[in-house]
């Protein structure tokens, strides 16, 4: 139910977001796209919980989710990062994400431990659909279009109280499209929202995503972010002894900083 809840919130975000530039576009305002390059790297942590539907791995299926408290005592931590590069309306970006953790789960009623260690890297291109002024500071308002392919390499594990130890490897390749809207409430202030879909059967059948930060701008070329980010993925590939299934949703703050050069 809050998987569904969760993906209704995106769809409505996606929707907001195209209305958003059709109405920015309208005031024909672009006055606040940079000449030149204009380059972006933002170092982050998301600390994401586990809320899974179910995991398959062969015969063996396990049903779980973890807590903030099980998220900081289990969490391991990892490298993430974006980066990206815009000339004009047109830019491309590339992000690295890297989740590690165990939590709670139940395999037909009995206890188990889930593992997953989770890496993703996504890379594609920006388009800067409309960007206009808001409010009586004529503060910047924008919304981009993104577009690209997510590499997931899967390292599930799943071990029942008492038995042995099931493991199972995956990796594949989503396609991905999404929205972001940024807009600044004042001149340290910023939002930014943006959500996403993908998969379409080519990789998982479905993936999508949210993510709303918070920025405070710290200088001219630095802002701290604080937010929540949602990721659902749904895979099924293979069968009998070889099946692997990931129904799960990672969820959890982000903080982090990004830098501007």
């Amino acid at each position: 139910m809050q998987k569904r809840k969760r993906m209704s919130a995106s769809v409505g975000l996606l929707v907001i977001l195209w209305s958003g530039a059709a109405v920015v576009a309208s005031e024909g305002r672009t006055a606040h796209i940079g000449e030149g390059w204009d380059y972006v790297f933002a170092p982050y942590v998301w600390l994401a919980g586990f809320d899974a539907d179910h995991v398959t791995i062969g015969g063996t299926t396990a049903a779980g989710s973890g807590d903030i408290g099980d998220i900081a005592e289990n969490v391991e931590g990892g490298a993430m990062g974006y980066f990206s590069a815009r000339n004009g309306k047109w830019g491309i970006y590339v992000e690295a994400t890297y989740v590690s953790l165990s939590t709670p789960a139940t395999i037909g009623g009995a206890a188990a431990t889930s593992d997953t260690k989770a890496q993703f890297y996504e890379v594609g291109g920006l388009y800067r659909v409309s960007e206009g002024f808001a409010g009586a500071e004529g503060l910047p308002v924008s919304t981009d279009l993104f577009f690209g392919a997510r590499y997931v390499n899967l390292d599930a594990n799943i071990q029942p109280a008492g038995g042995a130890n099931v493991r199972g490897y995956e990796d594949w390749v989503d396609p991905i499209v999404g929205a972001t809207y940024h807009r600044d409430f004042t001149t340290n202030c910023t939002l930014s929202l943006s959500s996403h879909f993908g998969g379409f059967g080519v990789g998982s059948d479905l993936t999508w995503g949210l993510r709303a930060m918070g920025g405070y701008r710290m200088s001219d070329s630095s802002n701290f972010w604080l937010g929540y980010r949602y990721l659902d993925i749904d895979y099924d590939d293979g069968a009998g002894a070889s099946k692997f299934v990931f129904d799960v949703g990672l969820s959890g703050p982000v903080v982090g900083a990004s830098f501007h050069f």
